[in-house]
């Protein structure tokens, strides 16, 4: 299946009350507007204020559940995995809204059923108009490796996306 078919579970999700993540931390000042993005080696990274790393740890099992840190949540649906799975999730203190989410100390994990990930770019600073999206990044280098796509839900300034994969992610135009 073509992961264009979960984006409507995601749009779905994001106006059902899936609550986004509140646990903003104190950023430095603002950005002006010239400077929303920095080019990352093979495209545009949203540029952001730079908060103090979070992280979190939940073991989820065939019963579906959340996960959440620094702006970003996860949410697992029933029959994603099989067994009980503990997930890591570390969103580092970065320029860029950015998260690194990891099952079982794996550096990739592959889901049974789409899991839908939300990541709040409250923090970043964005002209209106621009069209944001979802990448699966190469961590280290940061790297845009492929589009995850996603809503822009700007009322709530998220970008939620569903995908099969863990991985690194970040908001990208």
């Amino acid at each position: 299946m073509s992961r264009s078919r979960y984006v409507p579970l995601a749009f779905l999700l994001a106006i059902s009350g899936v609550p986004a993540a509140c646990d903003q931390a104190p950023v430095s000042e603002p950005l002006d507007q010239a400077d929303y993005t920095q080019v990352a080696p093979n495209g545009l990274l949203s540029l952001c204020q730079v908060a103090p790393s979070t992280s979190s740890r939940a073991t989820i099992g065939v019963l579906g559940g959340s996960i959440r840190a620094g702006g970003v949540t996860m949410t697992v649906p029933v029959g994603a995995v099989l067994q009980a799975t503990e997930f890591r999730m570390q969103v580092p203190s970065s320029q860029y809204a950015e998260v690194e989410i990891h099952a079982n100390g794996q550096e990739h994990f592959q889901f049974l059923a789409p899991v839908v990930i939300s990541m709040d770019y409250s923090r970043c600073s964005m002209p209106s108009g621009v069209l944001l999206s979802a990448w699966h990044i190469d961590p280290d280098t940061k790297s845009l490796l492929e589009n995850m796509g996603g809503v822009n839900d700007v009322l709530n300034q998220r970008v939620i996306f569903s995908t099969m994969h863990l991985s690194g992610y970040a908001i990208a135009n």
